[in-house]
């Protein structure tokens, strides 16, 4: 990807980034689209002894039943199909999801009728949270080519009680994007549940595996291309952002190995929100 033509915008609350790459051969752009998506509780039906779901279930509390996940299904596939389609007609080529209670949920997504001739392939592993919520990634074959893809672990230790938490991992996937190499993670940080200020050092916690994640793939190409996407549940400013996970708002701010935060300026033209 020798040239880059970054485009920014909004879709109900999800961001994507299209990529327009030129190509040498033609000297015409080649545009592809990389987003993330919260599904927001995309649960299946069935009792899962392993997560909390109870509230997910015929007799729960939401009384979720397979019409309603059917529904739900179809809703947000058909967001997806949407996203992007005024830049490219092959939409979302790399989406990032978070809020999904297994990889089942993902096949029966990538099934749905309005995307299903996307062929889109799945990245998911099983997280420990407590909520039982992973994060995974959606990608187009004819796009990008994964190589390797893990879960890094994101260990919680309250400050002040010693207490220790589970949350969800840090998917990473690296692989080839239109033939260039790239690195990909998607997260879905600690929320602020007990107060933004209380619960701060938790999304510090996981801004500091991407960091760590971020600074051995440096060390070993400093020309690596690293993209960091999900619900972080903190502002470009917060310090989660700022100042662990090193993202800035302004090319001329930039250090050598900093990464550069695209959402800062619509953050700062209120655009986007946290509630």
């Amino acid at each position: 990807m020798s040239k880059y033509l970054i485009l920014l915008s909004i879709a109900l609350c999800m961001p994507f980034l299209a990529y327009a790459q030129k190509d040498r051969s033609t000297d015409e752009y080649k545009v592809a689209a990389i987003g993330f998506y919260n599904l927001e509780n995309l649960f299946d039906t069935i009792d899962s002894p392993t997560t909390n779901d109870a509230d997910f279930l015929p007799y729960g509390r939401l009384q979720w039943n397979t019409e309603k996940y059917v529904s739900k299904q179809a809703n947000m596939a058909k967001v997806i199909s949407q996203l992007a389609t005024e830049m490219t007609p092959d939409g979302v080529a790399i989406l990032g999801v978070s809020e999904v209670e297994n990889r089942k949920v993902l096949e029966d997504l990538v099934a749905q009728p309005d995307i299903r001739d996307r062929h889109y392939q799945i990245v998911h592993f099983d997280s420990p949270d407590e909520r039982g919520i992973d994060v995974g990634l959606l990608y187009q074959p004819k796009y990008f080519t994964p190589s390797n893809a893990k879960a890094y672990p994101v260990s919680l230790k309250d400050p002040k009680t010693g207490e220790e938490d589970f949350t969800r991992d840090i998917l990473y996937v690296s692989g080839t994007f239109d033939g260039d190499p790239i690195h990909i993670m998607v997260g879905h940080w600690p929320s602020r549940r007990g107060g933004e200020s209380a619960s701060a050092w938790a999304r510090a916690a996981a801004a500091g595996v991407c960091r760590s994640i971020a600074d051995s793939l440096l060390a070993v190409d400093p020309e690596a291309k690293i993209l960091v996407m999900g619900d972080l549940n903190d502002d470009p400013t917060n310090k989660s952002v700022a100042t662990v996970l090193k993202a800035r708002g302004k090319v001329r701010q930039m250090k050598d190995k900093d990464l550069y935060n695209p959402m800062y300026d619509l953050y700062k033209n209120g655009s986007g929100t946290l509630a």
